[in-house]
């Protein structure tokens, strides 16, 4: 496994104990299935520390990159496959609320980023992302009055 962690590219702004630390983490959460406190009493490393690097989207890619890079095929399959029964069993008719929280636990990435994607729509971005909104303050300002005015007809 190591082999395959070497392939996947280091971001150049990561610091070498960075980069220890995260092939550690990926290797030691799939076998181990080590969560975070005991990683990090086990590798020295603060909570606080690992917590603030992962607010880094690049740490955190490079994280999610390796974790990407280590799960074998059936996996994937395996995984493909219960998602599609998951989605199934949530959209029936008589889906029962068990189903429905399965599903949104299984799809809470998905949850996610419809919120981001409204959030965009309406012109907020979570605190520290510049986001990617090229409207003018009157442009947001005409299309909040406006969602507002339409709410106050329904």
């Amino acid at each position: 496994m190591a082999k395959d962690l070497n392939k996947v590219p280091v971001p150049a702004e990561l610091k070498e104990r960075q980069v220890t630390l995260a092939k550690a983490y990926v290797k030691d959460k799939h076998e181990l299935g080590l969560g975070v406190s005991d990683f990090c009493s086990n590798y020295s490393v603060s909570t606080a520390t690992w917590y603030k690097w992962l607010d880094n989207p690049r740490f955190e890619g490079y994280i999610n990159n390796l974790q990407g890079n280590i799960i074998s095929d059936s996996e994937k399959e395996a995984y493909h496959i219960v998602k599609k029964k998951i989605m199934q069993m949530a959209t029936k008719k008589d889906a029962s609320v068990k189903e429905i929280d399965l599903f949104l636990d299984t799809f809470a990435y998905v949850v996610e980023a419809e919120k981001r994607k409204a959030m965009q729509e309406l012109g907020i971005t979570p605190e520290g992302d510049k986001g990617n909104d090229t409207r003018t303050i009157d442009q947001k300002k005409n299309a909040l009055i406006s969602r507002l005015t339409n709410k106050g007809d329904a």
